[in-house]
């Protein structure tokens, strides 16, 4: 069986993208492109680039709940570039994933000991 594209592989976490970004703009404002460098710098999606259409669907998602504000940035040289920054309300969902990552961590400490044994 091939692994690669299994869930087992932990490619399937697309939703620790969220406050990956929300923690990013939190740091500085920053357009999609420099968010998905920025991931992939940090490891946070392994050996893989990050999706693109992923990240900017979960930013549209974010705008709409008032998470993040943009803004199109158009310097003399090069394209218009939309900037997103976070909110207040972006700032208190962030905290929240850092409580519920607190208690994730927990959860998958023991489910590891757990699955180490029958390994």
């Amino acid at each position: 069986m091939d692994f690669k594209n299994c869930p087992c592989s932990g490619k399937n976490l697309a939703k620790l993208v969220r406050p990956s970004l929300l923690a990013l703009l939190k740091e500085h404002s920053m357009h999609g492109y420099e968010l998905a460098a920025e991931i992939k710098k940090h490891g946070w999606c392994g050996e893989d680039t990050p999706d693109l259409s992923g990240i900017y669907r979960i930013l549209n998602d974010c705008e709409k709940s008032g998470q993040v504000v943009s803004h199109w940035d158009t310097p003399e040289h090069g394209g218009a570039k939309k900037v997103y920054s976070i909110t207040k309300e972006g700032e208190k969902c962030l905290d929240q994933w850092n409580k519920t990552l607190e208690i994730y961590l927990v959860q998958l400490s023991g489910l590891h000991s757990f699955i180490s044994k029958s390994c």
